[in-house]
């Protein structure tokens, strides 16, 4: 996958996150040029 492929999917990962209720975070961690991890924001708003 190429830079711009990588950067798209992430962006992509935030947009889910957004229509999902989330925050806008996703990233995508590269190991030699290959995926080696996805994550995408779990937060959540614990109360006392």
């Amino acid at each position: 996958m190429l830079d711009k492929q990588f950067l798209q999917r992430t962006i992509a990962l935030a947009a889910d996150n957004v229509a999902e209720g989330r925050r806008p975070f996703g990233a995508i961690i590269l190991e030699d040029e290959t995926q080696s991890a996805l994550y995408r924001t779990r937060w959540q708003r614990h109360h006392s």
